[in-house]
């Protein structure tokens, strides 16, 4: 669960968190308020990819390290991509979000 609430003031906070919260109760999937604190609802979006991965079945393509898997990204990262970093928006979304 990300962040779901913004102070509508600060675009970023000297500890880079405080201009955002999460919802007062609930959760932002539940429809939960955001604290008088930081009345604005920031949107949210997923983004789900699926491939079929039934080639992957076999064992002896995977590394012998139980913690690793075949699957990785094309840059070689096997982490998760943070959503901030995987979703561009152009300068006039940007603005209209208030994030510019």
């Amino acid at each position: 669960m990300r962040n779901s609430c913004w102070d509508g003031k600060n675009l970023d906070s000297a500890d880079h968190k405080s201009h955002i919260s999460y919802p007062a109760s609930g959760t932002m999937e539940s429809g939960g308020p955001c604290p008088a604190s930081h009345p604005v609802k920031i949107p949210q979006v997923m983004y789900e990819v699926m491939w079929d991965t039934r080639q992957f079945v076999d064992k002896a393509l995977w590394p012998e390290n139980p913690k690793e898997q075949p699957l990785v990204w094309s840059s070689g990262d096997k982490s998760e991509i943070p959503v901030a970093t995987s979703i561009p928006l152009s300068p006039t979304d940007a603005r209209n979000l208030g994030l510019a």
